[in-house]
């Protein structure tokens, strides 16, 4: 779930992007001592949302009207360290946390204000997983994973929450 919170002077509406989403995440990391990873996160989702109120920007400032209703997609972004910690490690059991900056970005087709489309902050996420050994140094597993993200610009406040089910594959 994406929200995005206009200035009033932007003659926008709170709305919300609540959907299933589509996203990708890559850790690079290493092994600092037995059982501990650390490294770097990126990760990317977007949600779609067919009648988000954007009005046309002319100044007026007036509310939405259902002609005015376009489809958007809310992206959100992180980039960040992470910390992976498995309690036995040899085990596939792990939980981890990340911290970093994030990216939050209204995508329509509206001709706009790039600084009410765009804001960045602070994100984090957490996850708890289990994996299986596949060979000696993989294992595939599966995660589930809670992602947030706070963005503000000028003009917009930005929020995201993701609560993620994901596939995963990890070198050892």
């Amino acid at each position: 779930m994406t929200r995005f919170r206009f200035d009033e002077d932007s003659g926008r509406e709170e709305f919300t992007v609540s959907a299933p989403a589509v996203g990708f995440e890559l850790r690079l990391g290493g092994t600092i001592t037995d059982g501990l990873a650390i490294g770097l996160q990126m990760y990317t989702s977007s949600a779609r949302r067919d009648d988000a109120p954007l009005p046309v920007e002319d100044g007026s400032g007036a509310a939405a009207n259902d002609d005015e209703r376009t489809a958007v997609v809310a992206q959100a972004g992180l980039l960040g360290f992470f910390v992976d910690y498995f309690p036995q490690s040899r085990e596939n059991f792990h939980f981890g946390a990340s911290l970093g900056l994030s990216s939050l970005v209204l995508d329509h087709d509206r001709e706009s204000d790039p600084t009410l489309d765009e804001a960045s902050g602070l994100g984090a996420s957490g996850w708890v997983g289990y994996g299986w050994w596949i060979s000696k140094n993989w294992s595939g597993g599966g995660l589930l994973q809670l992602t947030g993200a706070l963005g503000e610009s000028a003009r917009m406040n930005a929020q995201s929450l993701a609560i993620v089910g994901m596939l995963s594959l990890l070198y050892h």
